[in-house]
């Protein structure tokens, strides 16, 4: 019997060890395509004449250096950052954005912020009216502590309202898994703000739809890889973008 103990708890262990290897060798993929992704977009060249594109091609990489952000930040934390923290009342406190400020380059503007304090009180206005070029779209025209890049939060994606998200509870595939929404002026918010996009805002738009960019919402998926969702996209297909915990396939 101490033999056949000792044999499952030794299979119990393998298959650890396996799971963690797995998920480990899945965040190093990530991050290393996602991070090469990044590279190429600040190496490619953008001619002067065509500031629409441009802007278009600066707003993608924006994205992907949030997306390198979020895996970097799973990476260290072994799950996803919540949609935003909350207090002991469960009230909002900050954003999902804030938290992967050092990801970013911005240490110094986090450790500058009082994340015990709501993000707007008085103790972090400094903070909340700094501009993050990295949150903001240089085609925007809303003021310049605004982002245009919001987390979809609905029960099902991967950010989560005050709960993080683990990899292993994502379902669908990474590269049809959306993370991360841009927005035109007027949805955008305080890049600090605990706001975010909902499940109306990306099955509401529609050929007739003023869009960033005049082609479409820059989606940044869950593989790190960043897309421009189409006006005609039919909704089961946008629904399953943000069903990252429901396996239909």
């Amino acid at each position: 019997m101490a033999d056949e103990r000792d044999s499952l708890t030794n299979q119990n262990q393998t298959n650890f060890d396996q799971q963690n290897k797995h998920q480990t060798s899945i965040r190093a993929g990530l991050l290393a395509i996602v991070s090469l992704a990044v590279i190429l977009g600040l190496l490619w060249p953008v001619g002067g004449n065509n500031r629409g594109r441009g802007h278009r091609t600066i707003c993608r990489n924006n994205v992907k250096q949030i997306l390198l952000a979020l895996l970097n930040y799973e990476s260290i934390h072994h799950a996803l950052p919540p949609a935003h923290t909350v207090d002991a009342n469960d009230s909002p406190l900050h954003s999902w954005r804030t938290l992967i400020l050092p990801m970013i380059g911005e240490q110094e503007l986090y450790d500058s912020i009082d994340l015990s304090k709501p993000w707007d009180d008085p103790v972090n206005a400094i903070a909340r009216k700094a501009r993050v070029d990295t949150f903001r779209c240089p085609a925007t025209a809303c003021p310049e502590n605004f982002t245009t890049y919001l987390a979809v939060v609905t029960p099902d994606s991967c950010l989560q309202d005050h709960e993080a998200r683990h990899l292993a509870e994502i379902k669908q595939s990474y590269s049809q898994t959306v993370m991360i929404l841009e927005v035109v002026s007027k949805n955008a918010v305080p890049w600090m703000s605990p706001q975010d996009a909902g499940e109306e805002l990306l099955m509401g738009f529609g050929p007739k739809t003023v869009l960033p960019h005049q082609v479409g919402p820059t989606a940044g998926m869950l593989d790190g890889h960043v897309d421009s969702l189409m006006p005609t996209m039919p909704a089961p297909v946008r629904r399953k973008l943000i069903s990252a915990t429901i396996d239909d396939r």
